[in-house]
């Protein structure tokens, strides 16, 4: 009877031109089964409440725990990513471990740590794997992108020859184009969103799209909070649409009451907070608003980003100068076949430990078992020790790989032991190698 009556209340409550749900607490963990075209809402340890955008029926289901994490720390710690396609996941705010729904379960997936190391950053879902680009952490700003491995359950070094100014809490977006982000020249709270950058996974490539025009509330503020491209704090939401080029300005009502807001495909989420004053109790309303009925209820003003590079006059001075880059263009293309530019790149400290040990051996090759002594911090078990090899030979030929603009296969080769042909040795590609000694 008591579940007959909370499904009820929960249910086919419509207020305005939204579908809405009470729940009991202000910070529920929500997130989206893109599979099913459903929103799951977590607001206790004990169950779920999965929400059909089809159907708009709630049905509230058990749930159960992996005993490293708490409800509690859920809510707090982790990030919910997903996409078509994709489980659910749950990512260290931080950057580290990673959960994942199944079915009744919450579970820990990875063989990682909490790193600690992107607080803020651009969570986002990428060909199955969950990304982080930027983010703040060890006392310092952060431009790169991580990406999780889903088979060795480690993180690793996507991309990180970016020139943008360091970031967190930008709005962004993912598309066919790649990703594209909204930024600022720095952190100060005086400057505006005006920066507009795009990453192509295909290139590996950042590209400056231009600089746009400034949005009175679109700016760096320490109070802001940002799903990916919805900006919001207090009362106003900023959607930035990259593919448009332009920014809608939302007001929600009443002032004060916006706890947060997520979009799913074309479903706007809203959580507002909701105070009850005898007794005192604080709950909120979940609304689930069309992307339409979005702008018939809420929408205040658009605004185009007016995107602008450099002028570029038809004067007789620009076409001249115009002509004199392209000469010097084609002699640095001359140049070019002769002269690589030269790399600089951050290699991650184990990846550096091992690559300095392993170019001081004679002939540059190591033993397999060697690799060991750069895993081994803690005696684990030779499974584990195995898994853990594995991964850094993994990372230190994908960072080595991204450093020198090599193949995977051109960073070290498999050979047999000369006294004992069950033991492998491993040694350096004498194209590596050149190239190291080139730099230094």
């Amino acid at each position: 009877m008591k579940f007959v009556v909370y499904f009820i209340c929960l249910c086919s409550n419509l207020i305005g031109l939204a579908q809405s749900y009470h729940l009991k607490i202000i910070d529920p963990v929500i997130c989206f089964d893109y599979n099913q075209n459903m929103l799951i809402v977590i607001e206790d340890s004990t169950y779920q409440i999965q929400i059909s955008l089809t159907s708009k029926k709630a049905i509230k289901k058990p749930l159960k725990w992996d005993g490293q994490v708490s409800f509690n720390e859920l809510r707090t710690q982790y990030v919910p990513l997903s996409e078509q396609g994709s489980p659910m996941y749950f990512v260290d705010h931080g950057c580290g471990w990673v959960l994942e729904l199944r079915n009744d379960s919450i579970v820990r997936i990875d063989q990682s740590f909490h790193h600690q190391n992107q607080y803020g950053g651009a969570f986002f879902m990428y060909e199955g794997e969950p990304h982080i680009f930027g983010g703040y952490g060890l006392f310092s700003y952060k431009n790169l992108i991580t990406r999780f491995d889903l088979i060795s359950g480690q993180w690793y070094l996507a991309e990180n020859q970016s020139k943008l100014n360091m970031v967190t809490m930008e709005p962004f977006t993912i598309s066919k184009k790649g990703f594209n982000v909204l930024m600022t020249k720095n952190k100060d709270k005086t400057n505006h969103y005006t920066e507009v950058w795009n990453y192509s996974f295909k290139t590996k490539k950042w590209n400056y799209i231009g600089s746009a025009n400034k949005v009175s509330g679109l700016n760096f503020v320490t109070d802001v909070k940002r799903w990916n491209n919805l900006f919001y704090s207090r009362n106003n939401v900023f959607e930035v649409d990259f593919e448009k080029q332009q920014v809608a300005k939302y007001v929600v009502f009443p002032t004060n009451t916006l706890l947060g807001i997520k979009k799913f495909k074309n479903y706007f989420v809203l959580y507002k907070q909701l105070i009850q004053h005898f007794p005192e109790n604080r709950s909120c309303i979940l609304e689930i608003v069309q992307s339409d009925k979005m702008k018939d209820k809420y929408f205040k003003k658009k605004y185009s980003f007016n995107i602008h590079k450099s002028n570029t006059g038809a004067s007789m001075v620009s076409i001249l100068l115009g002509l004199i880059g392209i000469i010097v263009m084609v002699t640095l293309i001359l140049f070019k076949f002769r002269k690589r530019t030269k790399k600089t790149r951050d290699l991650s400290g184990s990846v550096q430990e091992l690559l300095n040990y392993w170019i001081s051996k004679e002939r540059y090759q190591i033993e397999l078992s060697e690799v060991n002594d750069f895993v081994n911090m803690d005696q684990p078990s030779i499974d584990t020790l195995k898994k853990r090899r594995e991964s850094l030979l993994k990372q230190f030929v994908e960072e080595l790989a991204i450093k020198y603009g090599l193949s995977r296969k051109d960073i070290y080769l498999n050979d047999n032991h000369p006294s004992d042909r069950r033991m492998k040795v491993l040694v350096l590609s004498d194209i590596l190698v050149k190239k190291i000694k080139k730099e230094n």
